[in-house]
C-alpha cells in the first residue's frame, strides 16, 4: 500500500508470487512501472505484476476476499488521518493468517483525544494505542510493535536524532470467525 516509486518492492519480490502495488500518486505509480525485478529503472522484467491508481481501501476491495498472504504499508500512513477503512479492507483482502506490516509516524500518548493528530508538516502521526485498538477490533492479533526511525528528515545525517520518530508494526490476521465478527461491526 502506497506503493510510491517501488522503493519496497525489491525487498518484497523475491518473496512473492504476485505483487500488487496500490498508490493514489500516478507519477509515484509512473515511476514503479519503469522498474524491473530487481529495482533498478529499465531493469530485466517487471516490479509488479499490477499497479493500481486508487486510494489503499479500494484497491484492497479488488482484491479477492481471503487471498492476500501479505499487505506492507510503510511510511503510509502518515498521509491517513483514519486508517479504519484502511484496516478494514486489509482484514477482508488477507488470507487467515496473514499478515499486515505498517509504520507510522509515532504519536505521545495524550498528545490528542482521537488517537491521530495533524503536524505543521501536514502529516498525521498516530498512538500506539489507537493503531492496535483499531486492528485488534478489525480482527488482527499484534505480533510486533517497536520504536523506529521512519526516514531521514531535512537531508540530515547519519544520527538517530535526524530520523522521523515513527513505530513499525506487525499484525496477524485472526481465524476466519474472528475477523467476520470484526468486519460485521
Amino acid at each position: 500500500l502506497g506503493c510510491g516509486t517501488g522503493l519496497c518492492g525489491p525487498v518484497l519480490r523475491p518473496r512473492s508470487e504476485r505483487l500488487v502495488g496500490i498508490d493514489v500518486s500516478s507519477g509515484m505509480l509512473e515511476v514503479a512501472r519503469t522498474k524491473g525485478r530487481d529495482g533498478t529503472v529499465g531493469g530485466k522484467g517487471e516490479l509488479y505484476e499490477d499497479l493500481l491508481h486508487m486510494d489503499a481501501a479500494v484497491g484492497l476491495g479488488k482484491q479477492p476476499a481471503g487471498t492476500v498472504d501479505l499487505i506492507s504499508a510503510g511510511d503510509m500512513f502518515i498521509y491517513v488521518w483514519s486508517p479504519d477503512h484502511v484496516f478494514q479492507a486489509s482484514a477482508k483482502a488477507l488470507k487467515s493468517g496473514g499478515y499486515l506490516v505498517l509504520t507510522t509516524e509515532h504519536m505521545e500518548e495524550g498528545e490528542s483525544e482521537d488517537g491521530w493528530i495533524e503536524r505543521e508538516s501536514e502529516r498525521f502521526a498516530h498512538a500506539p494505542s489507537y493503531i492496535i485498538r483499531v486492528c485488534t477490533q478489525c480482527g488482527f492479533d499484534l505480533k510486533l510493535h517497536k520504536p523506529i526511525g521512519v526516514r531521514k528528515e531535512h537531508g540530515g545525517g547519519k544520527d538517530a536524532t535526524d530520523y522521523l520518530a515513527g513505530d513499525v508494526y506487525v499484525f496477524q490476521r485472526s481465524s476466519d470467525e474472528g475477523t467476520a465478527a470484526a468486519q460485521e461491526q
